[in-house]
């Protein structure tokens, strides 16, 4: 357990370290290389993994977000969806010392394609650079998240519209996820990834 409410998690100053699920080492989590350490590095409050949680992981790259909540969720089970051949090779070696980390090659964008693998997740994280990042978002938590469920999308405002300010394009998204779910924090990331900012939702109708 790390500070109250953020389990797995080790807070030492300002840097962050969880407990490596391979060697049982301390490693610490870059917030400058993950956007949900840097969402708990600035602050975030809401922190629903487990060590059973299911986690699906939208963006996966190589890996690195999700090798630390692999050190968390030592008894879950991580879904991590990247459809880029390159960063998906070295997430697929990464996976093979860790048991509860499974890697998808595929689209975001149709969730019908690994519905049936991975069938419901607690938690949903979305970090994709993508024009259509919140629909694809919401088309994911309609159909692999509960209700009840925890969402954290971390907005790209610059990969949705370039000539519109940033400011306007995240509000647009925060009133979207609204509609449909309750957005429960707003954290600004951009001392890390600049414009950025994560919004949480709670899931509600499936």
């Amino acid at each position: 357990m790390g500070r109250k409410g953020t389990f797995g998690v080790q807070h030492q100053g300002k840097n962050l370290f969880t407990r490596s699920l391979v060697d049982g080492s301390r490693r610490r989590w870059d917030p400058r290389h993950s956007k949900l350490a840097a969402y708990l590095t600035l602050g975030g409050k809401r922190w629903p993994f487990r060590s059973d949680s299911r986690v699906l992981y939208l963006g996966a790259a190589q890996g690195e977000t999700l090798s630390h909540l692999s050190d968390i969720c030592r008894e879950g089970t991580l879904f991590g969806v990247e459809h880029s051949l390159i960063p998906y090779h070295k997430l697929h070696h990464r996976s093979r010392k860790r048991p509860n980390l499974f890697p998808l090659l595929a689209d975001a964008r149709r969730p019908e394609t690994y519905r049936h693998i991975v069938r419901e997740a607690d938690v949903v994280v979305q970090d994709v650079a993508a024009k259509t990042q919140m629909d694809l978002f919401l088309a994911n938590l309609a159909s692999l998240c509960p209700k009840g469920g925890i969402g954290y999308m971390m907005v790209k405002p610059r990969c949705i519209d370039v000539a519109r300010p940033p400011n306007k394009i995240i509000e647009e998204v925060e009133r979207g996820l609204a509609r449909e779910h309750e957005v429960v924090e707003r954290r600004s990331l951009h001392k890390f990834a600049k414009e950025h900012v994560c919004l949480v939702v709670k899931v509600e109708e499936r």
